[in-house]
């Protein structure tokens, strides 16, 4: 008997094995992955249409047990005294609904210049929100020893972006969301943010390469099989 052929089946069937990792996903069908999470794990979600525009309460974020801030002027520079971002209602790509957005004072502009926060009281490892602006708006999700887990620049004016950490690791949860621009001190373009999801949910995540691995795997099961039906 050929024991040739179980080995390479076994060894095709080790690429179709995720490895967990955290990671970025950003677009619609990462919108739609993550609707699907919401309702299935009974995740937390946050519109803000409910919420009264201008200055956001402090007893809403304490409900809530997170936290909205403008950190960032319109220059680039850090506010030595950060305070509330605002809920503004502007008509942005169309969307005219109540979103966050982040001021250089409080009660001032909304022209979405100001980078601001969101922060957990306890790190998630899920968390989802949509971004909407220009391509210029960065998103960058932070652990609770305020090391970078991952960012993304929006690719179009209006899309989401999410983060799922490692389950099983919770160096990787997300504390902390900045909202930021890649543009100049200049010109900068932050924009707002809206439909919030977060939570804890043991989700398994494949590595990017994983797909790559599994495609491999495939081709090489096909061609044993093939090989062995011609022989």
């Amino acid at each position: 008997m050929n024991l040739r052929f179980p080995i390479y089946w076994f060894l095709g069937l080790i690429t179709f094995l995720p490895v967990s990792a955290q990671t970025v996903f950003h677009g619609s069908i990462a919108q739609a992955d993550f609707q699907t999470y919401l309702s299935t794990y009974e995740l937390n979600f946050l519109d803000f249409e409910n919420v009264n525009t201008g200055s956001l309460k402090q007893e809403l974020q304490a409900s809530l047990k997170i936290s909205f801030y403008s950190t960032i002027n319109t220059s680039g520079g850090v506010i030595s005294a950060p305070h509330n971002a605002h809920i503004s209602s502007a008509n942005v790509n169309g969307d005219t609904s109540r979103k966050l957005v982040g001021t250089p004072s409080t009660g001032g502009s909304e022209d979405g210049r100001v980078g601001y926060v969101l922060e957990f009281d306890t790190p998630q490892s899920i968390v989802g929100l949509v971004r909407n602006w220009t391509t210029d708006a960065s998103t960058s999700f932070y652990n609770s020893s305020g090391t970078l887990l991952g960012t993304h620049t929006n690719t179009t004016g209006l899309e989401f972006v999410g983060f799922l950490a490692d389950y099983n690791d919770s160096s990787t949860w997300v504390s902390k969301v900045l909202f930021n621009t890649v543009a100049s001190s200049s010109s900068r373009q932050v924009g707002y943010t809206d439909d919030i999801i977060w939570g804890i949910a043991a989700i398994a995540i494949p590595e990017p390469s994983t797909y790559v691995q599994m495609a491999l795997g495939l081709g090489l099961i096909c061609l044993i099989a093939r090989r062995r039906r011609s022989a």
